[in-house]
């Protein structure tokens, strides 16, 4: 399932790395890069509809909007790094408009991912880390224009779910806000989604009603309303279709953890 990460799109110097072992995840899509690294063994990156084999040694950069996964089939030992780009603003401003068909490279200095991971590093070193692996990147890697801002249409229909998701807002209302025609945008969503785009706008309620029921004390109802659904009976159902649980189930899981944890 498409997930969108909205955690890892909006925060001013947002910064994620971690070290994993037989890194796998689902397609999902942020506006932040991407950077994932291969110590050993080897990772299959999936980055829009292409398909491409990351060996130990190599690295891939994933810019931001653009639909990607991992999977591991035997081993592997990597290093993952999420960060918005206001770290890198003018590399950022430099690529606006284009993608690379090959985002893969061979990191030849990869002491950017020990510095990185210096205790009580300051945010100038961090840019300097974030630097060498970007530049990396434009001496190893093509980049070509977007032809028809295809790839920039997911990016501008999630800009205006999340501005909009509590709204009953419809795919009429995205077709008609981005300029697309309804039947060519219900098909592209569906395609680069693998959902419809009520089911997509419905993830999003979910995910925002979690954070609701963990850190609120309003009613059930209240939530409901205050995420865009028009009716309880349609965000119980859609809660447990997504969550697995009911909305009450999932607020005393939690809230039952927090307690055990004081």
């Amino acid at each position: 399932m498409f997930k969108y990460e909205r955690h890892r799109s909006d925060k001013a110097e947002y910064l994620y790395h971690q070290f994993d072992t037989n890194l796998c995840f689902q397609p999902h899509l942020h506006r932040s890069f991407e950077f994932v690294y291969v110590e050993e063994g080897e990772i299959e990156v999936q980055i829009g509809n292409c398909r491409h084999i990351l060996k130990g040694g190599y690295a891939a950069l994933i810019l931001p909007g653009q639909i990607h996964a991992y999977h591991t089939a035997e081993y592997s030992r990597s290093y993952l790094c999420v960060f918005s780009y206001d770290f890198v603003y003018d590399f950022y401003s430099s690529i606006i408009g284009k993608f690379s068909p090959n985002p893969i490279f061979r990191l030849e200095t990869p002491y950017c991912i020990a510095l990185l991971n210096t205790p009580g590093i300051n945010r100038f070193r961090i840019k300097e880390a974030l630097y060498s692996i970007v530049g990396q990147f434009l001496s190893n890697c093509t980049l070509q224009n977007i032809e028809n801002n295809e790839i920039n249409i997911l990016e501008n229909a999630v800009s205006f779910i999340q501005e909009h998701f509590c709204e009953p807002v419809t795919l009429k209302d995205l077709s008609n806000a981005l300029g697309y025609h309804y039947n060519y945008l219900s098909a592209y969503l569906n395609e680069q989604l693998g959902m419809h785009f009520s089911d997509f706008i419905n993830l999003y309620r979910i995910d925002y009603a979690c954070e609701l029921l963990e850190q609120s004390d309003l009613t059930i109802t209240q939530i409901a309303y205050k995420c865009g659904f028009n009716t309880i009976r349609s965000f119980n159902r859609n809660f447990k279709k997504i969550r697995n649980f009911s909305p009450q189930d999932y607020r005393k899981i939690k809230r039952s953890t927090e307690s055990n944890l004081l």
